[in-house]
């Protein structure tokens, strides 16, 4: 799956007062990621499990690309602004560099 094909996919999980208007889905993302953040934050500090944390990862990714796709920026855009920020002050792996 590309990126833009996810994108995809997560625009079209959106329902309910979500998909209404733009205050709705950025508040959705922003509670998403903030929420999901912590329950990551739960698996490290207390006891940790692997599979639970990349579960979290994943729903992490969902709501960042509802930001995007409510931001109608692509995220293939978004790591790009991130790789051009970071070389400023260092040098991201080359792997990263790869998917842009």
């Amino acid at each position: 799956m590309t990126l833009e094909d996810y994108q995809i996919f997560v625009d079209g999980l959106v329902s309910g007062q979500s998909k209404v208007d733009f205050t709705s889905k950025l508040l959705t993302s922003a509670l998403g990621l903030a929420g999901e953040t912590g329950e990551c934050l739960d698996f490290v500090c207390k006891e940790f499990n692997k599979e639970k944390f990349v579960e979290e990862m994943s729903d992490l990714m969902w709501y960042f690309t509802l930001a995007c796709n409510t931001l109608e920026k692509p995220l293939r855009d978004v790591l790009k602004d991130f790789a051009t920020k970071v070389e400023f002050s260092n040098s991201p792996p080359d792997d990263f560099k790869n998917l842009l």
